[in-house]
């Protein structure tokens, strides 16, 4: 019985040095467990671990991306290959469909939502490449459509909920800006979001970007006059921000007005504001 237990010991040691040699997960704890509990200890190990393991294996799952769950759930990504460290629109160039598509998948699984690659690999010769990316770009939209859907009855239901106008405001500049929709759709939806900026400006939660995409939304739909009128405000409550002066010179050479284009100039040369490199620039350039 004796021998029997120094070898069990010396079998214990010999694995325990294998495990911690191996940088192998927990194998100090594998090891003190299978010393202390000859025989059982192994089951006992196995059983302990095999659990932790298991939750990571979940955990790991659930952060893989709605749009990589779109996909084929066969296809598995070569974390060696190239394809990790050439841009996708690079690769979308290669004559290696294999390449595009893995690089594609990947892109997806990081959380890549950038439409103007998308809308690359679509026009792509490879049919699956375009298949991916299709329906990427509609699950994407799908998901823009029924959010706005949902912040837009909650409005009606809380009209002066502004945290939820807000949100909706933000979901909606998003959208605008993805290029997903056509020129008619984005113009009406730019409309609503005019709507709701005037609102958020009248709120508690007034801010400086909502003057700056308000005033930058009212120029696109050529609405001047509420631009000019909002640039006027933006400076009165931002006073000391270059971002008003510049909002407001970009106004003013929209509509081509000289005058109040050089008024604004003079005003902040004579304000004690400190430039960032962008203002210089911006500066200059109006001059």
């Amino acid at each position: 019985m004796f021998k029997w237990l120094i070898l069990y010991y010396l079998f214990c040691l010999v694995y325990g040095f294998f495990l911690i040699l191996k940088n192998r997960e927990n194998g100090f704890i594998k090891t003190i467990i299978i010393t202390f509990f000859p025989v059982i200890g192994f089951l006992l190990s196995y059983l302990l671990f095999k659990s932790q393991n298991n939750e990571k294996n979940e955990n790991t799952n659930e952060e893989k991306s709605d749009e990589f769950l779109l996909l084929p759930q066969s296809t598995e990504i070569q974390v060696e290959r190239e394809i990790n460290i050439i841009p996708f629109q690079d690769a979308l160039l290669s004559n290696d469909n294999n390449l595009k598509r893995e690089m594609l998948i990947d892109s997806l699984k990081n959380g890549v939502k950038d439409i103007g690659v998308l809308n690359k690999a679509i026009k792509s010769d490879d049919t699956e490449t375009a298949h991916y990316a299709a329906t990427a770009i509609m699950e994407i939209q799908r998901k823009y459509v029924t959010a706005l859907h949902d912040l837009m009855k909650r409005l009606e239901e809380s009209p002066f909920d502004y945290e939820v106008m807000d949100r909706y405001a933000e979901t909606l500049k998003k959208y605008v800006d993805s290029g997903m929709i056509d020129q008619e759709t984005k113009i009406q939806y730019q409309m609503q979001f005019s709507d709701l900026l005037e609102n958020l400006l009248n709120s508690p939660l007034r801010c400086k970007q909502y003057f700056v995409d308000k005033i930058n939304c009212d120029v696109e739909l050529g609405n001047f006059k509420k631009a000019q009128f909002y640039s006027q405000q933006f400076i009165e409550a931002y006073p000391l921000d270059e971002a008003s002066y510049l909002t407001a010179m970009k106004v003013y050479y929209a509509v081509q007005n000289r005058k109040k284009l050089a008024e604004i100039l003079n005003t902040l040369r004579k304000t004690p504001i400190q430039l960032s490199p962008k203002g210089l620039k911006a500066l200059h350039f109006w001059s």
